[in-house]
């Protein structure tokens, strides 16, 4: 099926997927910057849900648009970060599947108006719009900021590759392992483009680091360990407390993103979570289980009543992390899950060390000894022994950041990559006009 021809148009149509701001939304917004800055072309965001549409108009000066996409279940489940024995899941996999005539009726409406020259999805999970997308013969680009879950002869794993190598005209990862992930890519259509990031904004020299410590209730002698993924279970949260408690230098461990939600539970319903978190335990620690997430805030809300000293400071959901980075030591990437660890490269930007887990998609961007520290073991007591090894070494900290810094500048060059994705435009605009 040939893509429809579009004379003179320029218009690049994005679809942004998420309804908080994070990594994904922040690294489009960037692609969005450097087009408005580098191109001419015209630049148009439809979101999927209405909280992001601020994000964007303040982060790109657009006014977003809608594009009707109720679940995004299929696509999470096909890229592996959900399961179908999860209830909830499908149960709500079953109502998009019921819906998807509608959906696609109503995505399809809102393509045709657009007239766009291409379609650039901003995630993998986008497969119902991908499809829709191409049953109208639109070009299409698909930004794959995910690792497609799974060992070498997952099924699931390999078909969601092939469709996503299939329907796009061009798949862009943002580093090698998402590519790997999609499987073997015989016809040359998969290219790796990393992120940006303004190193102009992520500049220490900006921040008043004595007011920003007092801000975030940070003594000016303590070590400072800060974690972005907030009260998630896929940036280890649990672990990040658990480790807090083994630390043996004064600190601050602030946690910066979406914000612990404290739940009331009747004496029953206490007692029944209790169980279960007591076999999860089980499990993880057997390894049964690769990661906490059942009950995950009442985990949370356990493990801080044990926590005796006020070292731990929850920031809730920021729009600018430069001033943490700024006052921060270390910063801590304990990701549970596979996926691509957008603020070591931050932290690195601002020369700053990194301590991770070791995880897929996570692991492959750090160089041990080098620009940062890998945890082996995913647990709060090792996370803890790395971070008291490192945290008094001050020169070591430093070599670790400015290595880092490195990395980053060559990696995350706004100039060279936002020209390769201007090249990769111009290259589908070329063979459809």
């Amino acid at each position: 099926m040939k893509n429809r021809p579009l004379k003179n148009s320029k218009k690049i149509l994005f679809i942004h997927h998420g309804s908080i701001p994070g990594g994904s939304p922040t690294s489009l917004a960037n692609t969005i910057i450097g087009l408005q800055r580098f191109s001419d072309f015209e630049i148009k965001i439809l979101c999927c849900h209405d909280s992001m549409k601020a994000f964007f108009k303040e982060k790109t000066g657009l006014d977003p648009g809608d594009i009707y996409s109720p679940f995004l279940i299929l696509g999470r489940v096909m890229i592996g970060c959900a399961s179908i024995f999860n209830l909830k899941t499908l149960y709500l996999l079953v109502r998009e599947i019921v819906s998807l005539p509608i959906s696609f009726y109503r995505q399809a409406l809102t393509l045709r108006s657009e007239s766009p020259a291409i379609v650039h999805l901003n995630s993998s999970i986008l497969l119902i719009t991908a499809i829709c997308v191409k049953l109208l013969r639109l070009p299409l680009v698909w930004h794959v900021r995910e690792v497609i879950v799974g060992g070498k002869f997952n099924v699931r794993k390999r078909l969601t590759g092939w469709i996503i190598r299939t329907l796009a005209d061009r798949v862009i990862t943002i580093s090698p392992v998402e590519a790997a992930s999609l499987g073997k890519d015989r016809k040359g259509n998969v290219q790796v483009v990393y992120n940006f990031i303004d190193f102009g904004h992520f500049d220490p020299a900006l921040i008043n680091l004595s007011e920003t410590k007092k801000k975030f209730g940070v003594d000016q002698d303590d070590h400072v360990v800060l974690s972005l993924g907030g009260a998630s279970f896929r940036k280890g949260a649990y672990q990040i407390l658990c480790a807090s408690k083994e630390i043996n230098r004064k600190c601050k461990i602030l946690l910066a993103g979406p914000p612990l939600k404290r739940k009331d539970r009747n004496k029953g319903t206490r007692l029944l979570i209790r169980l279960f978190l007591k076999i999860e335990q089980f499990l993880c620690t057997s390894r049964l289980k690769s990661y906490y997430s059942w009950f995950y805030e009442d985990r949370l809300q356990n493990e801080i009543k044990s926590i005796s000293d006020d070292r731990i400071r929850f920031i809730g959901q920021i729009d600018d992390v430069v001033p943490l980075i700024a006052i921060s030591d270390i910063l801590v990437f304990a990701g549970t899950t596979p996926h691509f660890p957008r603020p070591v490269y931050e932290a690195w930007a601002m020369k700053k060390p990194v301590v991770i887990f070791d995880v897929e998609g996570v692991s492959p961007n750090i160089s041990e000894g080098y620009d940062g520290v890998i945890v082996r073991n995913h647990t709060g007591t090792a996370l803890a022994q790395k971070l008291n090894e490192i945290l008094g070494n001050k020169s070591l900290l430093q070599q670790f950041g400015e290595n880092g810094y490195r990395k980053a500048k060559d990696r995350f060059d706004i100039d060279k990559n936002i020209f390769e994705i201007i090249t990769t435009y111009q290259k589908i605009l070329d063979q459809i006009c």
